[in-house]
């Protein structure tokens, strides 16, 4: 039998509060798919995530001095535990502009 793969997604936006002096999380979203059709949603969701990502980022507010964020497809590098990392040992999409 065929073991199918894990993909994963990962979005994040943080910016820097001026006020407060440290960074704070404006969004994060982590999915998990599983097999070819998990890939397809994936990928959709991909999308989708960009959108949302362009948009934080297109927010002016003056409680922020810095905004940073990525958005990924990746399959994820597992433990040794079973448990599954923040990051991937193979990136299938990435929209990374500011190259974190």
């Amino acid at each position: 039998m065929n073991t199918p793969k894990i993909y994963q997604l990962v979005s994040y936006v943080n910016a820097y509060n001026k006020r407060e002096k440290s960074w704070e999380s404006l969004r994060s979203v982590t999915k998990v798919f599983v097999g070819d059709e998990g890939l397809k949603t994936a990928i959709y969701d991909f999308e989708y995530e960009i959108k949302e990502f362009e948009f934080l980022m297109s927010q002016h507010l003056k409680k922020y001095s810095d905004k940073r964020g990525k958005v990924e497809v990746h399959v994820p590098f597992v433990h040794s535990n079973g448990s599954l990392a923040y990051w991937g040992e193979e990136v299938i999409k990435s929209h990374n502009p500011q190259n974190i």
